[in-house]
């Protein structure tokens, strides 16, 4: 379904029907229209995500840890937020945020951090219309914050390479800590590794081409 025709959808529906989208969403991979429901949940039904996941036996329990500070945190969305912004501004306060690395964290379908909402949602500018589909960082920056917790980890990888931070050893992220095991723990830092050695690789090439020039 077109996007507009599909926002005008799911638009004053009610807060289970979105819910049922959102699962529909997720389960066919669309990330685009899975972004506007979790935009109308938020703009109507603030604290939705708390109130399903207390209704379905609880919240989601999740560690922060950010140069040896621990946090912990009720929601995803919380210690989400808490490290994105420690990672951000640790990059500030060192060598700065640079266009190369800002562009090179960015997926090829959206971006995650810009200088402005317009430049957030570049390829879809309608989204930045709605606050409620960023929130305004300290130093200028806005941050996209419509994200499926699947996708949350794969994000702070980004942010934490923006800010030369090693996986686990300046960071981690750890969810439901109450079942964390060694498997889990090294998936994390094997997708960490993994995110940090691309971009690193792409960022000597796009410098290399540069001096060229």
């Amino acid at each position: 379904m077109e996007i507009k025709k599909f926002e005008q959808m799911i638009s004053g529906s009610s807060k289970d029907a979105l819910l049922k989208v959102l699962k529909n969403t997720r389960a066919k991979k669309a990330e685009q229209h899975e972004e506007l429901v979790l935009r109308e949940l938020d703009r109507r039904f603030p604290g939705w995500e708390t109130a399903t996941r207390a209704r379905s036996g609880g919240r989601t329990p999740n560690l922060a840890i950010f140069e040896g500070r621990k946090q912990q945190f009720g929601t995803a969305k919380e210690g989400f937020s808490w490290l994105a912004a420690q990672m951000i501004d640790r990059a500030e306060r060192g060598s700065g945020i640079s266009d190369e690395r800002l562009e090179i964290a960015s997926s090829e379908r959206r971006k995650y951090l810009a200088h402005s909402p317009e430049d957030l949602f570049s390829s879809s500018p309608h989204l930045a219309e709605d606050s409620n589909n960023y929130v305004k960082m300290p130093l200028g920056w806005y941050r996209n914050v419509n994200l499926p917790n699947k996708d949350k980890f794969d994000v702070l990888a980004r942010f934490a390479w923006i800010a030369s931070m090693k996986h686990p050893d300046d960071w981690d992220w750890i969810v439901d800590a109450n079942t964390e095991d060694f498997v889990k723990r090294r998936e994390r830092q094997a997708e960490s590794e993994r995110i940090h050695t691309l971009f690193d690789d792409i960022l000597k090439d796009v410098l290399e081409t540069k001096a060229k020039t």
